[in-house]
């Protein structure tokens, strides 16, 4: 289909870049340690844009021919915006791992095996288990006028598990992710069932909270949800056209200076992972914040053409709708302080797993007013018990200036890699 498509763009406009990808995804929905739920879809979806006397348009379909889709792009470049441009050409590219083959060729009962497994292991009179597993086969092919054709094939395997124990009329909710390009490790599962053990375990007590300022150690999970605000604002739309509060401050320090964010697509057996972005720029390891200080957003072609700088490599592209910049792996380096040395500068405040809501409302601000999905009270450097109903306070960008401690372990969660940490500035309502 590309080789059509290229040689047909190429004669109706000045240039042209597309995407084509596939996909086949088998999803099992496990509930109770039963199979509740098996599906299976396939989609095609190619998006062409091009450039016709200076102005640009786009297309795409799953459905239409090669035609049919070059007609309607240029049908969208005669009432398109000026084209500001400039395809990449061929370069070399790293080659990371992001197929695998033996979860490609993976059967239902291959699949479900570590579903079952972990069901059975969290699984009792208490605790029910509620488990979504997907396994994607897809292939990207990338192509423009100037050369560049690239086609790689990929392989996701991503596991969803939330665990829920009842303890009279309180309820304590713990969920984990893990995933991949390849089948469930034994390690992988160990592992994510000794972590909702374990928080599940921390839950047995209820505790409270006086309302007011408190020291909280956000996990992981509650990390990635707190670095939201800040992937927003190093995304290249946002620091161009000054929504974001980063905006004009590359070169200076931004947050504390242990922290160390990289999104990195040429890590092995990473979902996020490629050797070309989906506008044929060749992917590379991009340092985001050094020690504290800001040294790029992620940009994709366009954007990085209105902002007068280099693109990154961050083009992401659906089937319908323009490229936009999106991250690929992203991580923060590790701290140096194990999780008894996290609890200890947590001293007399909370853990916190997790939020309800958090993205919406607060992307561009930074300020979170959003309850706990999950936290835990500390006193005297020890969990002492599950606190429900718990709501915080705060802005993300000051309280990532304020940060006491930064833990060794660095989970991946898909495509997140960070680790726990202890800040100040939230308020918290109990």
């Amino acid at each position: 289909m590309m080789e059509d498509l290229m040689a047909l763009a190429a004669r109706a406009a000045d240039q042209a870049d597309a995407v084509v990808k596939t996909d086949s995804t088998t999803s099992l929905r496990f509930f109770g340690g039963v199979l509740q739920e098996a599906h299976y879809g396939e989609t095609t979806g190619a998006n062409l844009r091009l450039v016709v006397d200076g102005k640009i348009g786009g297309a795409g379909t799953t459905t239409a021919g090669v035609p049919g889709l070059v007609e309607a792009a240029v049908a969208a470049a005669r009432v398109g915006d000026e084209s500001r441009l400039f395809y990449p050409e061929p370069a070399p590219t790293a080659k990371p791992q992001v197929y695998d083959a033996a979860a490609a060729a993976a059967d239902l009962d291959d699949l479900a095996l570590g579903c079952v497994l972990i069901g059975d292991e969290l699984a009792d009179d208490r605790t029910t288990v509620d488990l979504h597993l997907e396994r994607s086969i897809g292939s990207v092919h990338v192509a423009n006028t100037r050369g560049v054709d690239e086609y790689y094939q990929v392989t996701v395997v991503a596991l969803d598990v939330t665990a829920t124990r009842t303890h009279g009329e309180r309820r304590v909710t713990a969920r984990a992710w893990c995933g991949g390009t390849g089948l469930l490790a034994d390690d992988d599962v160990a592992s994510l069932v000794h972590d909702l053990q374990q928080r599940l375990a921390w839950g047995e007590t209820a505790a409270t909270v006086a309302d007011g300022p408190a020291v909280v150690c956000p996990t992981p999970r509650a990390v990635a949800s707190v670095l939201v605000p800040t992937r927003h604002a190093l995304r290249g739309t946002s620091l161009h056209y000054g929504t974001s509060p980063l905006t004009d401050r590359v070169g200076t320090r931004i947050v504390d200076e242990r922290i160390t964010l990289v999104d990195d697509p040429l890590l092995d057996g990473r979902p996020g992972s490629r050797p070309i972005d989906d506008e044929g720029v060749v992917c590379r390891r991009l340092p985001l914040i050094e020690a504290g200080i800001l040294r790029s957003g992620i940009y994709d072609l366009e954007t990085a053409a209105l902002a007068g700088v280099p693109t990154t490599g961050h083009g992401r592209r659906t089937t319908f709708g323009k490229p936009q910049a999106a991250y690929t792996n992203l991580e923060m380096l590790p701290g140096g302080d194990d999780w008894g040395r996290l609890l200890e500068a947590t001293g007399d405040g909370l853990v916190v797993d997790g939020f309800h809501g958090v993205g919406r409302g607060f992307a561009r601000s930074g300020t979170v007013r959003a309850p706990a999905s999950l936290a835990y009270r500390v006193r005297g450097g020890n969990i002492v018990g599950h606190t429900p109903g718990v709501r915080l306070t705060g802005n993300v960008f000051r309280c990532l200036e304020r940060v006491l401690a930064l833990g060794k372990e660095r989970p991946w969660l898909g495509s997140v890699a960070v680790p726990a940490m202890v800040v100040e500035g939230f308020h918290v309502a109990g």
